[in-house]
C-alpha cells in the first residue's frame, strides 16, 4: 500500500535522518494526512492540490496539520514534476492561499539547482515518488520561533548527506 510505503518514509528516512526537525511530532501524532494520485493528467493533479486545500481550511490544524500528495503515475520526470510544481505554485498564489499554505516538494530523482546529480545532498528531497507536500504556514511560522537558528537546518542537512556520501544515502532511501 502506497500510504505505508510514505510513512515508512517520513519515519525511516526524514525523521530518522532529522531533515525536518518539526516532522516528528506531526508524525507521531498522526496529523499528516496522505493524499494517493493514479492519474497521470496534470489536470488531475493540480485539482487535487485544490482539494488538500479546500481539506485544510476545514479541518482544524490540531486534527490534521499537513498534506502529503503522492503521484504514483504522475512526473516519473523531474523537470516534468518541476512543471506541475510550478503551477501548483501558481495555483497557490491565483487562489490567494499565499501566506496561507506553502509547498515543499519531494521527488526520486531530486535536484537543487546548480547541483550535480550525485551530489549527495539532493537526498534531502528525495522520496519513493513524487510528492507535493502543504504545510500550514501558521504552523512553520510557530515551530520556526521556538527552534534556534532554524536557517541552519538546510546547512546541517547538506553536511549530514555529504558526509554520509551518495552511496551510504542511496541504500537508504531505497532500503525503505
Amino acid at each position: 500500500m502506497i500510504i505505508n510505503e510514505i510513512k515508512k518514509w517520513v519515519e525511516n528516512y526524514v525523521v530518522k535522518h532529522n531533515f525536518c526537525p518539526f516532522a516528528a511530532k506531526v508524525y507521531i501524532e498522526d496529523r499528516i494526512h496522505y493524499k494517493v494520485v493514479d492519474s497521470e493528467k496534470v489536470e488531475d493533479c493540480l485539482t487535487a492540490v485544490n482539494e488538500e486545500f479546500l481539506r485544510l481550511d476545514q479541518i482544524d490544524s490540531k486534527q490534521i496539520d499537513t498534506t502529503l500528495i503522492v503521484f504514483t503515475n504522475a512526473f516519473s520526470d523531474f523537470q516534468e514534476y518541476l512543471n506541475a510544481l510550478e503551477l501548483a505554485e501558481t495555483l497557490l498564489a491565483d487562489l490567494d492561499y499565499e501566506g496561507v499554505y506553502q509547498l515543499a516538494s519531494f521527488h526520486p530523482e531530486y535536484q537543487f539547482a546548480g547541483e550535480e546529480k550525485n551530489d549527495p545532498a539532493n537526498f534531502t528531497n528525495r522520496a519513493p515518488f513524487p510528492i507535493i507536500h502543504i504545510l500550514r504556514e501558521d504552523s512553520v511560522s510557530e515551530v520556526l520561533e521556538t527552534f534556534d537558528d532554524p536557517n541552519s537546518i538546510p546547512n546541517r542537512n547538506i553536511k549530514f548527506t555529504r558526509g554520509k556520501g551518495f552511496d551510504w544515502m542511496d541504500k537508504s532511501l531505497k532500503s525503505l
